[in-house]
């Protein structure tokens, strides 16, 4: 299989420009024309944004069951959906992916997902058993990860659950707690063992779909047309956790109050060497976006690493706090909390 190396490079703010280790710069990656999507409509805790060919956005609010449509000015033209079991209806709302013919699939959490027309009609649902949190590829063809008897599995999937190619694994977790930084990486212990344990981290559009593993040098990459996916390989030393951050994580250990004193005293004992490195993954026509952390405790900046479909990378300082959650030819969304309630944010893409 063919592996593409690509060296991380550590990075610091200066102004707008990122400056390395060895003193190369990194230039900002630009985004034009910000325009809100959805604000005063009392959108909350959304989980997934699609955008179809005609530019319409799908935004789906997982607590409450419900998906939004709004046209390409930005207008909400349709509202569907709520907590249930009936057609249209769903239990544990997850994820959207485009499907063909202008098709959405609303992958859940477990087991389901279901299937509407562009304006919101239900089609059907499909059960898929044992698998989680599935991104729709294309028809019968699924990401999704597992359980196995003694770790997670994320693979690729047809649509009775039989895995098509093993991809990622973790270590089996019955439970566990998140202590994320100020930057917002998060860092997760297993309960029973008490062990660092990284995230699966995985997108899809149309038929093309990456995977990867937070703290892991290896993406996988489903090109559109081909029927495997093929280990792109990232290359870089893990963050090393500072004797500052690790006193960082020890004191939000003491401010969980649902932990006693014993597991606090044994989860500060095994807090791990190293921390995630990957944040996010987004995927267009193009290629890969994938946003890393910022090594440095106190600078909130990400680094965003972009490879194109000949893998071939080229690499940015991020100029915004949060990554994108969506990334189409022309435009990256992103999500906000603002004033109790969830705003959409669109960029033009200045760089093509």
């Amino acid at each position: 299989m063919k592996q593409r190396y690509i060296d991380f490079i550590l990075s610091g703010l200066i102004f707008y420009f990122s400056t390395t280790l060895t003193g190369q710069s990194l230039p900002l990656f630009k985004l034009e024309e910000k325009q809100l999507i959805g604000e005063n409509e009392g959108i909350t805790e959304v989980t997934s944004l699609l955008e179809l060919p005609d530019q319409q956005l799908w935004v789906l609010e997982a607590r409450q069951g419900k998906i939004r449509i709004f046209s390409k000015e930005g207008k909400l033209i349709n509202t569907f959906g709520s907590i249930g079991e009936g057609p249209g209806e769903f239990r544990h709302p997850e994820h959207l992916s485009q499907g063909p013919h202008n098709t959405v699939y609303l992958c859940e959490s477990r087991d389901n997902i279901s299937s509407f027309s562009n304006d919101g009609h239900f089609i059907k649902r499909l059960f898929i058993k044992e698998i989680f949190g599935p991104h729709f590829i294309k028809s019968d063809r699924f990401i999704a990860w597992r359980w196995k008897e003694k770790a997670q599995e994320c693979g690729y999937f047809d649509g009775s659950g039989n895995v098509i190619q093993s991809l990622l694994s973790r270590e089996f977790s019955l439970f566990s707690i998140s202590a994320p930084d100020e930057t917002g990486r998060l860092m997760m212990f297993r309960y029973t063992h008490y062990q660092y344990t990284p995230q699966f981290i995985y997108s899809s559009r149309g038929e093309s779909a990456a995977a990867g593993r937070s703290d892991s040098e290896t993406i996988f990459w489903l090109k559109t047309g081909s029927s495997q996916f093929e280990p792109l390989i990232v290359r870089h030393d893990p963050p090393v956790i500072t004797p500052k951050q690790r006193e960082k994580y020890m004191t939000e250990l003491d401010e969980i109050s649902r932990l006693t004193p014993e597991i606090k005293n044994k989860f500060k004992r095994l807090i791990p060497k190293n921390k995630n490195r990957i944040a996010a993954l987004t995927i267009n026509s193009r290629g890969l976006f994938v946003f890393l952390f910022n090594d440095q405790i106190n600078e909130n900046g990400l680094e965003l690493c972009r490879v194109d479909l000949a893998e071939k990378e080229t690499r940015y300082k991020w100029p915004l706090t949060q990554t994108a959650a969506y990334t189409s030819e022309k435009y990256i969304y992103c999500i906000e909390d603002k004033n109790e309630e969830t705003v959409i944010i669109r960029y033009v893409i200045d760089q093509v």
